[in-house]
């Protein structure tokens, strides 16, 4: 167990969260412990699939309720149960089309046709890099895995440009900040910095 500490206030410095949540919630058993048991039931590949398409579900409404798509944000972070589950969850999503399993069709464009970049997926994927290094070293710390997440990414992101973070004082840029809590809830919002 661990636990993140963040102070909240009226007039942030970092970033702010903006007005646009997306949630969705379901009953999913999919790890869970019974009272009467001792040691929790697991169902790995059934939690990874839900993991998956609450994602996916998520993207799907936040990015058609404000018309936004995957290159409009800097990164991406996500609750990491393992840090792969959220790497197969941002794959998912950023694959066109494909019919693969695992895969969120149709959420690669915008409403107008607009296809994802390369630059998009490389810089998303390196930031998800970015933002799993210190879940990496700490391990599940199940609800404080995507503020975690968030930390690592600031840290990771101003370390590797020197001091000139990616996600700095254009409002423009933005992080998405998508916590995908395996049988609960998925909730979808955008954190831009703050200025």
């Amino acid at each position: 167990a661990g636990a993140v500490a963040m102070l909240v206030s009226e007039n942030p410095r970092v970033l702010q969260i903006n007005n646009d949540s997306v949630v969705k919630s379901a009953e999913i058993q999919d790890f869970w412990r019974p009272v009467y048991q001792s040691t929790a039931l697991a169902r790995g590949k059934f939690s990874t699939e839900q993991y998956i398409r609450m994602f996916c579900d998520v993207w799907q409404k936040y990015s058609a309720e404000n018309d936004y798509n995957f290159n409009d944000f800097e990164a991406i972070c996500f609750h990491l149960p393992y840090t792969k589950m959220g790497l197969k969850a941002l794959r998912a999503g950023l694959e066109e089309n494909s019919g693969a399993l695992h895969s969120c069709d149709g959420v690669s464009h915008t409403n107008d046709g607009v296809s994802l970049t390369s630059d998009t997926r490389e810089r998303l994927l390196a930031r998800y890099q970015d933002s799993t290094q210190y879940s990496r070293r700490i391990g599940n710390i199940y609800t404080g895995s995507l503020y975690l997440g968030l930390i690592s990414l600031l840290d990771y992101d101003y370390f590797r440009n020197s001091g000139d973070s990616a996600i700095d004082d254009d409002s423009s840029e933005s992080a998405g900040d998508s916590s995908a809590v395996t049988g609960d809830s998925s909730v979808a919002c955008d954190l831009s910095s703050a200025t």
